[in-house]
Order: structure tokens, then sequence, then C-alpha cells
């Protein structure tokens, strides 16, 4: 029965954004797994704002989590560089952009290539989410101040490491940290506790994001240079990607340094 008192209804907003991941497999393609991706993710902010009232049950959502967004992992990289790599070509010189459009090419086509996600798996998965969910302990204003200070604390240890640093995985970590924060904070809007500054959030969240697909995609061509065509191909590309790379990088230290200077 839920108390009088509760600040938040964090069984209704997990069902929301569970219920939101199952409806965008009703369509087809690349776009529809990054939406439910990005649903799962909000759904695993919220569990972890919801570990202060129930720890075990925070992990067993959290695996399970993880578990559907794995099958969904795999369709959707290709297809999220090859978008990444077309971006990247309106942003640099014609030759490295010639490079960069064949690299983006082949990826779609290789995107095409992939089976689609397992959807009766991962809508089991979802309504294996779902039932976690119901029967999650309402939180009190206090839980709920725990739980969102718990992920502002978890972001800025994240950012800590992170910030400065040429360490991918750092980067990476410190991205998925403040993204749940941002999360967790667009969910909560008024019982957030204290000003979640989330257009500065946001921002970084974003060019963390861009950083790694290029990192990402520098990687994959070392790995298939069949991709860009050619040794002098590969070269001019990975060139490209590490520069802009190290640009953002530097545009992303200064976003974290603004919001470790106001407190956030």
């Amino acid at each position: 029965m839920r108390s009088p008192a509760a600040a938040f209804d964090l069984r209704g907003a997990l069902v929301r954004e569970l219920t939101a991941a199952s409806d965008a497999l009703e369509s087809a393609g690349a776009r529809a797994v990054h939406q439910c991706r990005v649903r799962l993710k909000r759904a695993l902010a919220l569990g972890e704002l919801g570990r202060t009232v129930a720890p075990g049950l925070a992990v067993v959502f959290n695996d399970t989590a993880r578990e559907v967004m794995r099958l969904l992992r795999e369709a959707r990289e290709p297809a999220g560089l090859a978008e990444a790599s077309r971006t990247m070509a309106l942003r640099t010189g014609q030759k490295s952009a010639a490079v960069l459009l064949t690299i983006a090419d082949a990826l779609h086509a290789e995107a095409k290539t992939l089976p689609a996600p397992d959807a009766e798996n991962v809508r089991a998965g979802i309504r294996d989410l779902c039932a976690l969910a119901h029967v999650w302990p309402e939180p009190s204003t206090q839980q709920v101040r725990a739980g969102a200070m718990r992920l502002a604390r978890r972001a800025r240890r994240a950012r800590k490491q992170g910030l400065s640093s040429a360490d991918a995985q750092l980067r990476h970590k410190w991205r998925k940290r403040e993204q749940a924060r941002l999360f967790a904070a667009s969910v909560l809007g008024d019982a957030w506790p204290g000003r979640p500054r989330r257009k500065l959030s946001r921002k970084l969240s974003d060019l963390l994001g861009v950083e790694r697909d290029l990192l990402l995609l520098a990687e994959r061509i070392g790995h298939q240079p069949e991709l860009a065509g050619g040794p002098d191909a590969v070269n001019r590309a990975r060139r490209t990607l590490s520069t802009h790379a190290a640009r953002l990088r530097r545009r992303v230290d200064k976003i974290g340094a603004e919001l470790r200077a106001r407190g956030a």
C-alpha cells in the first residue's frame, strides 16, 4: 500500500520507461533500437535511484536490464558508427570527408546484413523488469533524496577520474555516470535535491558520447581497414578522427571543470 507521504512514484516512473522501451520495438531499424536502449538506460538510472530502499532488488534489476541491452548492442553499433562517420565528414576537409563517407557507406551496408534483434526475447526481458518494478518498495522523501545524492556523488567521482584523462574507459564511465544523473534529474523534476544543472549536464553527456563514437570508429577502422579502401585512406581517417576527438576532449574537460566550479 502506498504511503501518503511518498515523494516520488518510483514504480510508476519505472513502468513508464519500460513500456516506452517496449513500444519502441514496434518500429524497425537502428533508430528503434536506439530509442529502446535510451529508455532502458533511463530505467537503469531510476533503478540506481531506488537502490537505497531495495539494494538487492536493484542489483537484480540492473543485471536483467544490462542483459536486455546486450541483446540490442550488436544491432546498434554499426549503424551508430556509420552515422558518426557521416556527421564527421561534414566537419572536415574534402579528402578526409570522402574517406569518411566511404566508411559510412560500408558500415551502413554491414548494418543491413546483421540479423534484427530478437524482439520477443527483448520484450520478455522487459516484462521481467516490469515485474520487478511493480514490487519495488515506495521510497520516502529522505530515500529519494539519498538516492539522488548517491547518483550525484557517483557522477562527481567519475568526473574526477575522467577529467583531463585520455583513458577511453574512464571517459566512458564518466559519460555513463553523468547520463544516469541527468536521466534521474529529468524524471524527478522538482523532487531532485538542489540545482541539477541539466543543460550543462546534457551537453557534457552528448559530447562525451560523440567523443566515444569517434574513438570506437577509429578502433573499428584499425580492425577492418577494408572499410576505408586502403592504407592511405585508413591513416587519413584515423588522423582526422584522432584530431577531432582531442578537440572534443578539451571541450568536454572545460564543461566538466565548469560543472565542478558550480558545485554540481
